[in-house]
C-alpha cells in the first residue's frame, strides 16, 4: 500500500478555493486529514493533503490536478511517498 503526502499551492486563492479543493479531492479517497496509528486524526495545514492506497504517484497527480483545474487558478503540486510520518501540534480533526 502507498502513502503519499500532497502539497497544493493554488496562486492567488483564498480559503474558499482550498475548501473546494479539499471538497473536489474527497472522492479520491485525498484527504486533508492525516491519521495517527493510534486512530486519532488530525488536520493537515491549508493545502496538504494525504493519500493511502494502491495507485501510483502519476495516478494521484492526475486527480489532484483534475480537481484543481476546477478551482480555474494555476496551481503548483508536489507529492512525497512516504514510508513513515510524524508531526506536531497539529490540531484535532473531528
Amino acid at each position: 500500500m502507498a502513502m503519499f503526502t500532497i502539497r497544493v499551492e493554488l496562486h492567488g486563492a483564498e480559503s474558499k478555493h482550498y475548501d473546494l479543493l479539499a471538497e473536489l479531492l474527497a472522492p479520491a479517497a485525498i484527504s486533508n486529514v492525516v491519521t495517527a496509528d493510534d486512530g486519532s486524526r488530525y488536520r493537515l495545514p491549508s493545502g496538504e493533503y494525504d493519500w493511502v492506497g494502491e495507485a501510483t504517484k502519476e495516478e494521484v497527480l492526475d486527480a489532484i490536478a483534475a480537481a484543481a483545474d476546477h478551482t480555474k487558478l494555476p496551481y503548483s503540486i508536489l507529492i512525497s511517498q512516504a514510508t513513515e510520518r510524524i508531526w506536531a501540534n497539529l490540531p484535532a480533526a473531528e
